[in-house]
């Protein structure tokens, strides 16, 4: 089951794919950001009929230091990190960075030496990505760039109950154990009073699955209230190993 909802990929241009983007994501957790960070990714090496050995050599996922980092030589390694990753060649693709860090510090001179470096390597699209569900907060970043770089911006919808829902049952179910009856009511109720993301459900699933699950409601009431599924995760994507 793909997280993003049917009625986002119908607003989506494939024309668009190549260009630089503003992508805002909700504050509760995962909506499916990795799925369209993939799917862009594959537009512009289909796009740039860009070729190489193997695929992560185009696709890579970082978050952008904070203006005080104290690590030894962050910032250089950040910039390096795209050489490294196409094993000392030019860069192509798609390269994601969060920059929530900056989000009130557009100004600032470790940002500015972002948007530098992104002028200066067009052979690369980027996604810039943060958290926020303020639209004016939203507006006001993606002016700000406007102000130094063509982008384009898309906001990627949070998770409705119902998706979050009929996520998890399909996860359950692939775990060939049959479901008593009382779980259906229970998630509905659940997903009713939190405000979490598909990490949220992922998380549980594969404790459910690492657990022995049997399918009882017990087991899943037991999980969640062990699991404090609610903070287990975040949206922060830029672990996911890219």
């Amino acid at each position: 089951m793909r997280k993003i909802c049917d009625e986002f990929w119908k607003t989506v241009n494939p024309a668009y794919a190549c260009i630089n983007e503003l992508v805002v994501l909700p504050e509760n957790g995962d909506c499916g950001f990795v799925e369209y960070f993939e799917y862009k990714a594959e537009r512009i090496i289909d796009e740039k009929k860009i070729f190489s050995s193997f695929a992560p050599q185009n696709k890579l996922m970082l978050e952008y230091p904070e203006p005080d980092c104290k690590e030894p030589n962050v910032f250089e390694k950040f910039f390096e990190s795209p050489c490294v990753v196409a094993q000392n060649h030019n860069f192509e693709g798609l390269f994601a960075i969060d920059i929530s860090n900056y989000v009130n510090k557009l100004e600032h001179d470790r940002f500015l030496s972002l948007i530098s470096y992104i002028k200066a390597n067009p052979q690369t699209v980027y996604i810039l990505f943060f958290y926020s569900d303020n639209e004016k907060e939203m507006q006001r970043v993606y002016r700000a760039l406007l102000h130094h770089i063509d982008i384009i911006k898309t906001v990627l919808p949070e998770p409705t109950q119902a998706q979050l829902l009929d996520y998890t049952l399909e996860g359950l179910s692939n775990l060939n154990v049959p479901l008593e009856n009382g779980i259906k009511g229970f998630f509905i109720d659940f997903y009713a009073k939190n405000k979490v993301g598909y990490d949220s459900a992922d998380f549980l699933i594969r404790h459910l699955k690492l657990s022995g699950f049997k399918g009882t409601l017990e087991e899943v009431r037991t999980q969640i209230e062990s699991l404090d599924i609610q903070n287990a995760t975040s949206g922060n994507y830029t672990g996911m190993g890219y």
